[in-house]
């Protein structure tokens, strides 16, 4: 449910995403009056699907500097089994559409047209991320404010700061909802866990952007700048807009 949504049987798809979200959502705690999901990337390309499923739910997409988010999915040099390289058999049609979009703003109109397959692990894997980045910014850009874009570099504190208080939990107070010291505690908390790990297995978060930087190889860098970087300046300018939107 969280990977696709059948935009020919729309009513069907959004009654499957209500159902799930139900089951998921059961709580014995009478208190519990906000529920919260982070999802896979590849959820990227389905926001707006659940955007037609919950029109009036805000919701934020977390993005993060080119090469540190290459470095997260390539571990190592010369892999082929990087979760971004999948599909680098059959590749996506709005991937083959980026790869020749950047081509001809590369080549101009002349020159033969690229295949996606033919793309090094580095060059598709930023590729793949891009069309998800991409697919993001144009949900952004027509949610009216309701979704958000979030650099990764301002977690956790822009959660107390803004988006939680501001976005999630306005209130009735322009200013937002004024978080109390045992919530603050709780989130900070919660974001000092790894949010991949499951239940005792949930090691301890510990910052990498340094280290994936310095550990960068430099096809993973040239990749990142032709394919990636574009679209992350593109949601920082939109971060900044929004960020000065009252």
């Amino acid at each position: 449910v969280f990977k696709a949504f059948d935009a020919e049987n729309e009513k069907e798809s959004i009654q499957l995403i209500h159902d799930t979200i139900y089951l998921m959502g059961r709580t014995t705690d009478e208190k519990e009056e906000n529920l919260f999901f982070k999802v896979q990337s590849i959820g990227s390309k389905s926001i707006g699907g659940f955007r037609k499923a919950y029109p009036d739910t805000p919701w934020i997409y977390v993005y993060r500097d080119p090469v540190q988010v290459m470095r997260s999915h390539m571990k190592v040099k010369d892999t082929h089994h990087a979760v971004c390289l999948r599909r680098r058999e059959d590749p996506p049609k709005d991937l083959q559409r980026l790869v020749d979009r950047v081509t001809r703003q590369a080549r101009g109109t002349s020159g033969h047209r690229r295949d996606a397959r033919e793309l090094s692990t580095e060059e598709y894997c930023a590729a793949h991320l891009a069309t998800l980045c991409e697919a993001a910014e144009k949900q952004l850009s027509a949610s009216d404010g309701l979704g958000r874009a979030v650099n990764y570099q301002d977690l956790p504190q822009i959660l107390v700061d803004d988006i939680i208080p501001r976005h999630f939990l306005p209130g009735e107070h322009q200013n937002g909802k004024t978080l109390t010291s045992d919530e603050i505690k709780r989130i900070t908390k919660v974001n000092s866990k790894y949010s991949k790990g499951r239940g005792s297995r949930g090691r301890k978060w510990e910052e990498d952007s340094e280290m994936k930087e310095e550990t960068a190889w430099d096809e993973l860098r040239d990749a990142s700048a032709k394919y990636l970087l574009p679209v992350y300046e593109r949601l920082q300018k939109l971060q900044l807009k929004q960020t000065d939107t009252p």
